[in-house]
């Protein structure tokens, strides 16, 4: 089996599952999270899971300025009830 994989390796394939999320959809993806979507809603209109959507937002979370910063930090959101 081992030999297999590094002839597919010489000739530039690879193997594994193709990402589901190109840069277009998580553009798209973090622009509807900015304008206040829920996970749920984008997950409808890009049609990824709900699990993808979540990744995607969680994995690109870099500040806490932004509106999805209550998702990285919940316990120190700063809005007032």
């Amino acid at each position: 089996m081992q030999h297999g994989l590094e002839a597919a390796k010489r000739q530039g394939r690879t193997g594994g599952r193709p990402p589901v999320v190109d840069d277009d959809k998580r553009r798209a993806i973090l622009a509807r999270r900015d304008e206040g979507q829920s996970i749920r809603q984008i997950s409808r209109g890009t049609g990824v899971s709900v699990g993808v959507v979540h990744r995607v937002v969680t994995e690109n979370v870099d500040d806490d300025s932004g509106p999805c910063s209550e998702l990285a930090h919940p316990a120190t959101s700063t809005s007032v009830s």
